[in-house]
């Protein structure tokens, strides 16, 4: 948004300010006051309303204590003579004292003398309809009368069924009023049109009486309004005229019927008129000052302020930093632009500084061998060519990435307290595996350290790719133990094959002579117990033999196509078998044999050795009574195996050996397969060879080995051999 139009708006809101501060004022300090004055004067016109009638009951009470004070009258309401009627109260008498009632009563009440008259019509009015109310027990004003103190002179307002009636009630006393009151005088003025009529014009008012139970009445309330008092009418204002409204009170002091004043509000319209004309010149003398202030402004300031705009903006398109503003200006503006001018060499000589630091930056950057990464609120900011190429993002995808997300989930915990407990100026180190945007993992050596950066500090993080270094590492490390493992097995073949044949004649004569004793001694010769151990440690002896030269000569050269469910049906058959099920009778043998297997390529007097190897270890495991169970199948091998840096993917015959017997620790499961190694109670089951012999025979079948064991739950060995081209019935 420009200047101008900043200040064209700014105007704008000011003449609106103006303008409602101009209205407030005008609404709630002058027409406030006039409408204060306003009601003041109706309120006014109210009360001389009030007094007219109040004057008019003052007029009856006077007539009524002249009558009541008569000789004449005295003795009338005792006699009820004749005389007193023809003489006193004829029927021009109402029209003459401006009367609508006259009534003289006795001491107890009962009327002696009753009239009413319509003066207007010159017509009576009948007087047990006009007046009976009044005269019952329940009347007021013979309540007022028979009360103890006796309240009299009485005066005030009734309601009757003709209206509204003002009345004023005197003992009747003798003229010396000396006497005890022999009855009372009544006399009464309805208050209808015509009288209100000649009130009004006679205090200049427009005036109006209301029955509040009549509907329909001149100036009646609102619905639900309650009825007002006197002291506080109600107001209604309306544009013509203000109305109140309020309730003349009855002998009780309760609102009787409603007095209405209609008061002009000729004051009131011509302050309006006057506040109109000035808002008017108010609003001219302030647009008139309003532009004037606007081109006071436009030329001293937006106008210079345009001329630096056009030129900061013509520096900007052409980023030509050697323009320079005019400086003829003697005001601060001229000040500015020499400011400005100072300003664009500092800035060109920083430009300069900046891109030969940028240049710099981005050559090492760029072309470091090592990734480089900057780290702040737990995102990448930034990321160098190094590690883009190794963790397979591209730059828009691994800014704002979350570090986390390239870290293997068992290093993430590691590397998340790091970077949480990470201080200012402080570094560590720490070897870390990396994921790929492929999903490769990557062996990363990082060395990261805290600086600031920015508004915050940020984790500066150098990174060296150390996969091939460590597979190279590891690669050795498998060489040397394959080199000591076929040294060692070596060794045992030369040691096997220089004394075999030696150790075959020693042990059969310790196998054999044995044998021909025990035949020609007696079954229950003390020396037959020592000659059968003597022929058993023989037999054990020569068994070790046989297992050395196995690990010896190998199985490579008398591999023939075979069905290794067949290999496992004759070992179920064979006397090993049945002795292993005579020695262990709580163990439990199951097939589970694949009717489909494919055939492979073996040796099966090896891969006999091998059944037989696995199974026995498997019974001699169990405890208490268990399952054994030998399973085939034809598989997909297309995941790696624990203890195979590489594993051809293709399809296999897996032979699975499980039981449920004691299993094994993890640190056993790395030595089952040395040479001697065994678990078992020495001198009383194997050589220690037999894992050795399984591990020697899958390999030399080109095939793979994968062990389970939990403690006290359980081993499975899973052995996977490579099918031959053609399948085999079973």
């Amino acid at each position: 948004m420009s200047i101008k139009l900043k200040i064209i708006l700014s105007i704008l809101c000011i003449v609106a300010l103006s303008t409602f501060t101009m209205e407030w004022c005008a609404q709630r300090l002058l027409l406030s006051r006039f409408s204060a004055i306003e009601s003041a004067q109706a309120m006014e016109n109210f009360v001389r309303f009030r007094n007219a009638i109040d004057s008019e009951i003052e007029r009856l009470d006077g007539i009524c204590h002249d009558w009541a004070s008569w000789d004449d009258a005295y003795s009338f309401v005792q006699d009820a003579s004749e005389s007193f009627l023809q003489t006193n109260l004829q029927d021009n008498v109402y029209k003459i004292k401006n009367l609508n009632l006259i009534a003289y009563c006795d001491a107890e009440g009962k009327t002696v003398f009753g009239g009413a008259r319509d003066i207007v019509e010159d017509k009576p009015i009948e007087f047990e309809a006009f007046f009976a109310q009044y005269l019952k027990t329940s009347s007021p004003i013979l309540h007022a009368w028979k009360s103890n103190p006796r309240r009299f002179p009485l005066k005030g307002a009734v309601m009757t069924t003709r209206g509204p009636l003002v009345f004023a009630c005197r003992s009747v006393l003798p003229s010396n009023e000396n006497a005890v009151p022999m009855g009372f005088l009544v006399m009464g003025k309805l208050l209808d049109d015509e009288t209100v009529f000649a009130i009004s014009k006679r205090i200049s008012l427009r005036c109006a009486i209301i029955d509040f139970k009549k509907p329909g009445s001149p100036g009646l309330l609102p619905d639900g309004a309650p009825i007002p008092t006197a002291e506080k009418p109600h107001q209604i204002v309306d544009a013509e005229a203000i109305e109140l409204i309020g309730g003349y009170p009855d002998i009780e002091g309760k609102p009787l019927f409603g007095m209405a004043v209609f008061s002009d509000r000729d004051f009131y319209q011509n302050g309006l008129e006057i506040v109109r004309y000035l808002r008017w010149i108010i609003l001219a003398l302030g647009f008139f000052c309003l532009a004037s202030l606007f081109l006071l402004i436009h030329f001293t300031t937006i106008q210079p302020c345009q001329i630096l705009m056009n030129h900061a903006a013509h520096i900007y398109e052409t980023e030509d930093l050697q323009i320079r503003l005019p400086e003829n200006r003697r005001d601060e503006f001229g000040k500015l632009s020499k400011i400005f001018n100072a300003m664009m060499e500092k800035i060109a000589q920083l430009i300069s500084r900046v891109k030969y630091s940028e240049a710099l930056y981005r050559t090492v950057s760029d072309h470091s061998m090592a990734m480089i990464a900057m780290i702040q609120r737990y995102r990448i900011r930034y990321a160098n060519p190094s590690l883009l190429a190794c963790s397979g993002y591209r730059e828009d995808e691994i800014i704002g990435m979350n570090p986390l997300d390239l870290i293997h989930p068992d290093d993430r915990s590691a590397v998340d307290q790091a970077i949480r407990n990470a201080r200012i100026n402080e570094s560590w180190s720490d070897s870390v595996r990396l994921l790929s945007h492929s999903g490769e993992t990557r062996r990363v050596e990082l060395v990261a350290s805290v600086v600031s950066w920015g508004e915050a500090p940020a984790i500066l993080v150098h990174g060296i790719d150390i996969t091939e270094k460590l597979a190279i590492q590891q690669r050795n490390v498998e060489l040397e133990d394959k080199v000591r493992q076929t040294e060692r097995m070596e060794t045992l073949g030369i040691l096997a094959g220089g004394v075999a044949h030696d150790l075959n004649n020693i042990l059969g004569a310790i196998i054999n002579l044995p044998e021909v004793l025990l035949m020609k001694i007696a079954a229950d010769d003390p020396l037959r117990k020592s000659l059968q151990m003597i022929q058993d440690s023989g037999k054990r002896a020569a068994a070790l033999v046989e297992d050395l030269l196995t690990i010896g000569r190998g199985s490579k050269a008398r591999h023939i196509e075979l069905s290794l469910n067949a290999v496992i049906r004759q070992y179920l058959d064979s006397a090993e078998l049945q002795d292993l099920n005579r020695r262990h009778p709580h163990a439990t043998i199951i097939e589970d044999l694949h009717e489909a297997l494919s055939p492979i390529l073996g040796s099966p007097l090896h891969l006999n050795k091998v059944i037989m190897n696995l199974v026995t270890n498997a019974v001699e495991s169990l405890r208490a009574p268990g399952v054994v169970r030998i399973r085939t199948r034809n598989v997909l091998v297309d995941h790696p195996i624990a203890g195979y840096e590489t594993v051809r993917k293709g399809d296999y015959v897996q032979l699975t050996v499980s039981d449920t017997g004691m299993g094994m620790e993890q640190g056993d499961i790395q030595r089952i397969f040395q040479p001697f190694f065994s678990k078992k109670t020495l001198a009383k089951s194997g050589t220690g060879l037999g894992m050795t012999i399984v591990w020697n025979t899958v390999a030399d079948h080109d095939g793979y080995i994968e062990v389970e064991s939990i403690p006290e739950k359980g081993t499975t060995f899973h052995l996977y051999f490579p099918m031959a081209q053609k399948e085999l019935g079973s």
